[in-house]
């Protein structure tokens, strides 16, 4: 007899239909199992010596070599300043080899032998490669004036890992500050106590105006050392400020386009209007319909 349309239109399917049933000769893949991959070189040790010890001692010495071999660990160490921590402890003495670590990542610091960590000259080379190293220094180099100064030049949140003199130091503050304004809030430095400390903030970062408390904001003398170095800061300062002529007048003469960050009054003053339109055109939509 003929299978009838349907049969014949099914039975490509069959095997799908049949959840795959049919015995060794059906249609599906097959899976090959693969023998364990050495591992690589990168990987934590320990790990290694709990797969393959009790299979391979093969992997198991070629991972033990590796970690011993000083051209084998440099290179390592070159991809991943971590890997140091694999390492034979001899060669987390070589100078060498960490300062390789510290370069790709300042964290291998902290696998280095404590020799080096309280080697003071060492300290400060590595310190001033990469700051935040200095969070892995002996304590006592923590205090050491020159190192912190250093290390704050090259990473300002270092100062977050000195000793307790260094970190209250102005000084050292500022030169933090210098490559990031957020070390404040990091420091949670109160700068309504250090006036002229805020100064200096806001002739390198004028923006910083709006991570000040308000009593800041409002402080006219604050506002214009702001302003003058970069009229956008307007945007920060109270709403008193943003009314007062003569800022809005200086904010615009480093930007303005700080028009819009003025009162409505002053956006309907002709001669800051035509101050901020005169250079940029654009301006005459923040100006007043007048």
């Amino acid at each position: 007899p003929v299978a009838s349309p349907t049969a014949q239109a099914s039975s490509p399917n069959k095997a799908f239909d049949e959840g795959f049933h049919s015995g060794p000769d059906d249609s599906r893949p097959q899976v090959h199992h693969h023998e364990p991959q050495p591992p690589s070189p990168y990987s934590d040790a320990s790990s290694i010596k709990g797969d393959y010890a009790g299979r391979s001692g093969q992997h198991l010495s070629y991972v033990e070599r590796h970690w011993q071999d000083r051209s084998a660990v440099l290179a390592s160490v070159m991809r991943d300043g971590r890997a140091l921590q694999h390492a034979q402890e001899e060669l987390k003495s070589d100078a060498g080899i960490v300062l390789a670590a510290v370069r790709r990542d300042w964290r291998g610091f902290a696998f280095a032998s404590a020799g080096l960590q309280h080697d003071r000259d060492f300290v400060l080379t590595v310190v001033k490669e990469q700051g935040l190293c200095l969070r892995f220094a002996a304590e006592h180099l923590q205090d050491d004036w020159e190192i912190v100064q250093a290390a704050v030049t090259s990473n300002g949140f270092a100062l977050l890992h000195a000793g307790e003199a260094c970190r209250h130091s102005e000084e050292l503050l500022l030169t933090a500050v210098r490559t990031s304004p957020l070390v404040l809030s990091a420091m949670k430095t109160d700068l309504e106590e250090h006036p002229s400390l805020a100064k200096s903030v806001l002739e390198l970062h004028p923006c910083y105006l709006e991570h000040m408390p308000p009593t800041l904001q409002r402080n006219h003398e604050l506002v214009l050392i702001a302003v003058a170095a970069n009229g956008a800061a307007l945007q920060y300062a109270s709403k008193d400020l943003q009314a007062t002529r003569s800022l809005v007048l200086t904010a615009l003469r480093t930007c303005p386009t700080a028009l819009r960050f003025a009162s409505a009054g002053l956006k309907d003053d002709e001669e800051i209007v035509l101050l901020a339109v005169s250079s940029v055109g654009a301006c005459l939509a923040e100006a007043s319909p007048r």
